[in-house]
């Protein structure tokens, strides 16, 4: 299974690749050595991936990341942009963010797929692994059940948004 700590590490490398690509210009000459280390990112993380169940969204979600790390190291190579422009930098990080947004609207779930671990008449503890579209992190959660379910079941979890934290709610039968 893929980690939360991979996604996260590698939207901060993608991060850094956008702020150095800015420092890159004025002593390697263009930013074409981070465009290769961007791609090199992108596959080790295929590689750790690629036998997830929704493997293809991240995917999809990643390449389109990847896309705005490179768009913006080529544009910057494009124009000669000597200094760190500012609006530059601004946009890149905006683009990154409603990219994040976009694809927790539109991909985004309110449940998520766990295994029944202990349970009761109205209780449950029940794994989770980590799931970036419902917004869940892996680990063992105490959830409402209608009915005393069979250890080891695979069963869907409704997901409560609480603040800013998503948390599981409830058994869905």
């Amino acid at each position: 299974m893929v980690s939360k700590q991979s996604i996260i590490a590698i939207e901060f490398v993608l991060l850094c690749i956008i702020v150095l690509s800015f420092l890159a210009d004025t002593f390697l000459k263009g930013a074409s050595f981070l465009a290769i280390f961007a791609i090199f990112a992108y596959i080790a993380l295929f590689i750790k991936i690629r036998r997830f169940p929704r493997a293809k969204l991240y995917l999809a979600y990643l390449s389109i990341l990847l896309t705005i790390v490179l768009t913006i190291s080529f544009s910057m190579q494009m124009f000669r942009l000597g200094k760190v422009s500012f609006d530059l930098f601004i946009a890149s990080i905006l683009a990154l963010a409603i990219t994040n947004i976009m694809f927790r609207v539109v991909f985004g779930r309110n449940t998520a797929e766990g295994i029944v671990l202990l349970s009761d008449d109205k209780l449950a503890v029940v794994e989770l692994d980590f799931d970036l579209f419902a917004g869940i992190a892996k680990g063992k959660y105490v959830v409402e059940t209608p009915k005393k379910l069979e250890k080891g079941a695979k069963v869907k979890v409704s997901v409560k948004q609480k603040f800013f934290q998503r948390v599981p709610e409830r058994v869905i039968l």
